[in-house]
């Protein structure tokens, strides 16, 4: 069995700012042991407050994490009808440049809520790599007529910005 300590001042940080996130780490037990798994339970918690009122805190304290918690964030864009959750994992992977999360956030291309594809786009373009702009070419012929405009204006500001750094 693992030997439990306290709260890391990382993550006591987090929780202190909060009354929201110190009722979801006690609510859950969140307790951060001295394995190799600390930062995975970390990122696991934070994704988890995305759905509460502690979401702000939680999605700072995720782009804190830096890009480690980039896979998490991707993984659960599938496993959340939550579209404010959704759009928060979007904006993180944006912040994070996570170039291997295209395939994930060009799934979210296709989500009825305008709200969460919009977010999807603009993390494509944020991302502004071959591969961003390989993805909305391939969605852009089964997209709906009406995203359609969109898809061709964010392709054309990746290439823009790609032609100005050179």
């Amino acid at each position: 069995m693992p030997r439990r300590r306290g709260l890391r001042p990382q993550l006591l940080a987090a929780v202190i700012r909060s009354k929201a996130t110190l009722a979801f780490a006690a609510e859950r037990q969140v307790v951060i042991q001295t394995n190799m798994g600390d930062r995975d339970i970390q990122i696991g918690a934070y994704i988890d407050q995305l759905r509460g009122t502690g979401r702000d805190s939680a999605w700072h304290a995720l782009v804190e994490l830096g890009p480690d918690a980039g896979p998490a964030a991707a993984a659960a864009l599938g496993t959340t009808k939550d579209v404010d959750v959704h759009v928060a994992l979007l904006k993180l992977l944006a912040e994070y440049r996570a170039a291997d999360a295209v395939p994930a956030i060009t799934t979210q291309l296709q989500h009825p809520m305008s709200d969460v594809w919009r977010a999807a786009l603009d993390a494509l373009v944020t991302i502004g790599d071959e591969r961003a702009v390989a993805a909305l070419t391939g969605v852009r012929s089964a997209a709906a007529e009406d995203r359609q405009p969109w898809i061709d204006e964010a392709i054309s500001q990746i290439r823009a910005a790609r032609r100005r750094a050179g």
